[in-house]
């Protein structure tokens, strides 16, 4: 075996008579020096020589016939990225000077440095061996190459010895010795020897023989020869029935023993495993068959069906906690909206998961003389507190945070807190309480049923859209800080309060309204839920949530949801 690469660095391994020979060569480096390791047999470390020759891999045969295989790689064809093998014609070896043939293979990165790993072999090795093969009635097996030489001799009285073997190499068929005249050769060279036996006579004695071509790749073939007397075939042809018609009756009784045994090895766990199925298809999660087999492969089937009905069992129960959170949720929003005298206000939120990061809220309470909090209403309130906030993402995390801010704002009403202040203590408890990059966007404003006026801040929440009854006019809002939970000290610019008149519509709408997406690819967008408030600007606040909703799903049938939906509308009725 010998490996070597493109700078003529080379490491051959020879397995002599005596022992191991391995050579060194650094073409490069050490010119024609090389150095061997010599082991023989019975002794523990090598003998270390040096020796003078005129000697580089890479002139080679088997170097630069498998350089030249690897370029000739048809592009595009199948396979022609992988390297391809590549076998010598028959030549004399360097090192022992016997002949023989190379079998080599590139190897590595070849954009880096061409390597290839080569495994020479003998044809004496090749001869040793067919003639060695036993072939009934006294026949014989032969190898040649596509161009007619024989490179493996048959058994044969001719070939006994080694001397003998050696001289009838790479001799032409009808030359080194053997039954194969020149009639035979034509015999088994024509097309229909390719399929069946051909029948020839030689020397006075009739022969049975057949040719096989056996394949070294795209560049190389062998033909590999079979020859047997005829007399030889009839001779066994009795003995031969007997014993076939022997062999297939043992095996056949031996196969039903097996299939007999096997059946039930098999199928009683399997069918255990099929009631186990048909029972958690009906939803019975309790008790695993307990099946145990010595067939590996069907316990370990019975364990990943016991680790599925446990991992069944585990979603069942966070399915059933999700459908708990999700009416501690949407028990959450309000039920009814306060009545706030000349404001008629409507609200929605529809989650995309079982529970969502979105929120709203519409918190109505009556005031002193002093503007004082005297009690939560919601049948009668003098202001009303309002709210939509947005968390990062959907699902558990974001509901629990959206509902942290609900409590913290009716918590701060009921202690009669204005809302400058309401903004900073938010802030600043969401700077604690949030982590990971996780923020919330939220919408708080307050409606005063004395003086007509809104007053709100937007912390990263827009757009927000004020449509004036008069001339249509709309005026779209932008946030006025950035969102909760990203900066402590939060400067808190409290536009004067907007005194709505009869008619003006307020609408915040989330995120996950605007950037709806349909199977087009297209988006809702801000100027289709415009559209959808002008059209009823004059009906009330409820049927604008209605209309807006209805408008929602016929833009996306069949869909679901992949973002929280939430908005609040407040119009001034007339007087």
């Amino acid at each position: 075996m010998v490996i070597a690469d493109d700078t003529g660095r080379e490491y051959m391994l020879l397995r002599t008579a005596s022992g191991w020979e391995n050579r060194e060569t650094r073409r490069s480096e050490w010119g024609s020096r090389t150095r061997w390791h010599l082991w023989r047999d019975g002794e523990k470390k090598p003998q270390i020589v040096t020796r003078e020759l005129d000697y580089d891999p890479r002139r080679r045969p088997w170097y630069q016939g498998t350089l030249r295989a690897q370029v000739s790689l048809v592009r595009g064809a199948p396979g022609a990225d992988a390297p391809r093998i590549h076998w010598t014609k028959p030549y004399t070896f360097f090192t022992t000077g016997a002949p023989g043939m190379t079998v080599a293979l590139p190897f590595g990165n070849a954009k880096k440095r061409q390597r290839i790993i080569a495994f020479d072999i003998s044809l004496e090795d090749i001869s040793r061996f067919t003639s060695n093969l036993q072939v009934s009635g006294g026949g014989g097996v032969a190898v040649f190459t596509s161009n007619d030489r024989v490179i493996g001799v048959p058994k044969h009285p001719r070939f006994t010895s080694a001397q003998a073997q050696r001289e009838a190499l790479l001799k032409r068929s009808v030359e080194f010795g053997w039954v194969l005249s020149a009639q035979a050769h034509d015999a088994l060279a024509s097309r229909n020897a390719a399929n069946r036996a051909v029948r020839f006579a030689n020397e006075g004695e009739v022969y049975w023989g057949q040719r096989r071509r056996f394949s070294l790749g795209p560049e190389r073939f062998l033909w590999i020869v079979v020859l047997v007397p005829e007399a030889g075939i009839l001779g066994t042809l009795v003995q031969l029935r007997t014993w076939a018609i022997s062999i297939v009756v043992v095996v056949l009784l031996i196969a039903l023993v097996r299939v007999l045994l096997l059946s039930n090895r098999y199928s009683n766990p399997i069918e255990a495993l099929a009631r186990d199925t048909a029972r958690i298809s009906q939803g019975d999660l309790e008790g695993g068959a307990g099946i145990n087999s010595n067939v590996t492969e069907i316990q370990d089937l019975a364990e990943a069906h016991e680790r599925m009905r446990q991992r069944l069992r585990s979603l069942v129960r966070i399915e059933d906690d999700l459908k708990v959170a999700r009416r501690i949720q949407q028990s959450a929003l309000p039920d009814r909206i306060p009545y706030v005298a000349g404001f008629d206000i409507d609200a929605f939120s529809d989650s995309a998961d079982e529970t969502g990061g979105d929120t709203y809220d519409v918190i109505g309470y009556r005031v002193d003389r002093q503007g004082r909090t005297i009690a939560l209403s919601v049948d009668n309130a003098d202001r009303a507190l309002l709210l939509l906030a947005d968390a990062t993402g959907h699902g558990v995390g974001p509901a629990l945070s959206a509902t942290q801010i609900r409590a913290m704002l009716r918590m701060a009403v009921r202690c009669g807190t204005s809302l400058e202040h309401i903004v900073q203590n938010v802030n600043q408890q969401l700077c604690d309480d949030l982590f990971g990059g996780r923020f919330i966007t939220a919408w708080l404003a307050i409606v005063d049923a004395q003086t007509g006026a809104l007053t709100s801040f937007s912390a990263g929440q827009a757009p927000m859209l004020h449509i004036h009854a008069e001339g249509k006019h709309i005026e779209t809002l932008d946030a006025d800080a950035p969102p909760f939970g990203i900066m402590r000290d939060l400067a808190v610019p409290l536009e004067p309060a907007r005194v709505m008149k009869p008619g003006d519509v307020f609408a915040v709408l989330s995120d996950g309204i605007l950037e709806t997406t349909n199977a087009n690819g297209e988006r809702f967008g801000l100027e289709r839920a415009l559209d959808v408030i002008l059209r009823h600007q004059e009906d009330t606040a409820g049927l604008m949530v209605t209309r807006l909703r209805q408008a929602i799903a016929q833009f996306t049938p069949g869909m679901r949801p992949v973002d929280d939906r939430t908005a609040v509308i407040v119009k001034r009725e007339p007087a």
